[in-house]
């Protein structure tokens, strides 16, 4: 899923993190869990299995030629007594920094899918699924994950075929650094370790940087983000550094920690907390060890200078925004795997927005959920033909609600249709075509659908501002708490104004 445009490595870890969801129950917890990792990897790729793989996927044999060359003619030196001694060539391997070695290195692994994919469809291996859609692995670059369903046979055969990939592309699993994780309700679980060659372990576990675990996200898991943050902060300690200086590094290096977290997860208020009291601590006094005395409280100081703040994005809206971005996703169904698994294993002939949250669904899947009122005032459905748009339950009217939200299953009962109907039942040559009204809301509803006009395109789903294309960015700016602007902020932040000097005024 890495280097392929479209794709984000949130998608990678929140598929993973929802797949695991119930490895831990005792009713549910039927899954074993392979971190395999790839000894070697980048050295020890077999060049002949990168070239026939590109000569599989359709690539030109001018470009495959082309390919050869850069790999082939590149040569190498050492360096002895501080000279360069000689040059030589490699026959295997690609080489780490160069800018085509991450894309060869995904062709190489599209081999490993295409075996699991051909062992999967003849029925020899069981995986997680659901509705049609079936999860054997996840690959980002060359992080491999893989999951099994309780079946021995399935065990063997992932084995072997994580033996036969390696022995015809180089690709060999490091057997001391793979893990796997057993499901609670996994009836092998001593035999499972001893098959894959590899030491049971147990969740959380890092993947991708971020923590993989099945219950929902606690402070402890990111307790390492914290210290990350403390420890940068400590080696800036002995620096005489201005306020003006320390915001700039809270600005551009402190607030960027947390970012990547942010994307994929609904941080615990503890964690945030943490985060800004040592934020803030070290705009104040530099340190994160001494009391200091705070002039301004962090929740000021996390406004935009306009509103008497110094621009510090809040951690906790901006992480609210990317969920919002997470939730936006989904309902533009941009293509990506963890899109087919959401509508696959949660949203199978349901709107989003009548989808309940469930005790064993996914705290990440709950989370997203509890997004919708917030996202649903700040987005337009504008009908087309109608096929994608719940006819019931999507938010189409021109109030921006539903017809369920005006009066339930009401009408759905009174017209006798199922809950998965789509606009387009109700639309006859680009014209409205509603059954005759049965009930006082079909009375005062249908002249309403009458007036929304019928676009010829497909159905779509459009952001509120910026001329409807989303940004994390604007949805922070229309969904974070505002307040009135002040009127000396132009005097204080004048561009010709050293820094220094405009937040000696500020305070």
């Amino acid at each position: 899923m890495a280097f392929i445009k479209g794709r984000k490595i949130q998608d990678s870890i929140l598929l993973a993190n929802d797949l695991v969801k119930n490895i831990h129950s005792k009713s549910r917890g039927n899954i074993s869990v392979l971190k395999a990792d790839l000894r070697k990897a980048f050295d020890s790729v077999h060049r002949p299995f990168i070239y026939f793989m590109m000569q599989k996927m359709g690539f030109p044999t001018l470009f495959i030629d082309w390919i050869k060359t850069c790999m082939e003619a590149a040569k190498f030196s050492i360096l002895f007594n501080g000279s360069p001694l000689g040059f030589f060539g490699s026959s295997n391997g690609i080489r780490q920094g160069d800018p085509l070695s991450p894309y060869l290195f995904v062709i190489a692994m599209e081999g490993f899918s295409a075996m699991m994919e051909d062992t999967w469809s003849k029925g020899q291996i069981k995986v997680p699924s659901a509705n049609g859609v079936s999860i054997s692995h996840i690959l980002f670059a060359d992080d491999l994950i893989i999951f099994m369903k309780d079946d021995l046979g399935t065990i063997r055969k992932i084995a072997d075929v994580i033996s036969q990939f390696g022995e015809i592309s180089g690709l060999h699993l490091n057997c001391d650094k793979s893990k796997v994780y057993v499901g609670a309700r996994v009836s092998h679980r001593r035999v499972i370790p001893v098959i894959l060659g590899v030491n049971e372990s147990a969740l959380p576990v890092r993947y991708l940087g971020l923590p993989l675990f099945s219950k929902s996200l606690k402070a402890s898991h990111c307790q390492s983000l914290v210290e990350k943050v403390r420890k940068k902060i400590s080696s800036w300690k002995t620096r005489l550094l201005s306020k003006a200086g320390r915001l700039e590094l809270i600005r551009s290096i402190l607030s960027s920690y947390s970012i990547y977290w942010t994307t994929a997860f609904a941080l615990p208020c503890s964690t945030i907390h943490a985060i800004e009291s040592l934020l803030s601590k070290f705009f104040w006094s530099g340190n994160v060890e001494d009391r200091s005395f705070h002039m301004v409280a962090w929740k000021v100081i996390c406004k935009p200078k306009e509103e008497g703040g110094l621009g510090i994005r809040s951690i906790e809206e901006w992480n609210k925004a990317c969920i919002l971005g997470q939730l936006w996703d989904l309902l533009q169904k941009r293509p990506s795997l963890w899109t087919e698994w959401v509508y696959a294993s949660y949203l199978h002939r349901t709107s989003i927005w009548q989808k309940k949250r469930r005790t064993y669904d996914s705290w990440i899947w709950k989370h997203i959920l509890d997004c919708r009122n917030i996202l649903k005032q700040h987005i337009q459905y504008v009908v087309g033909n109608g096929a994608s748009f719940s006819f019931f339950y999507d938010p189409w009217l021109p109030s921006g609600q539903s017809i369920f939200d005006i009066s339930g299953d009401l009408i759905r009962h009174a017209l006798g249709y199922p809950q998965d109907i789509c606009i387009a039942l109700f639309i006859q040559n680009s014209c409205w075509s509603l059954p005759p009204p049965r009930t006082m809301e079909m009375i005062h509803l249908w002249p309403v659908i009458y007036s929304i006009p019928i676009q010829v395109q497909a159905d779509s789903i459009c952001w509120k501002y910026n001329n409807g294309v989303w940004k994390v960015r604007h949805a922070w700016e229309v969904t974070r708490v505002t307040s009135p602007k002040v009127v000396w902020s132009s005097l204080v932040w004048t561009n010709p104004t050293i820094p220094r000097y405009s937040i000696t005024l500020w305070q």
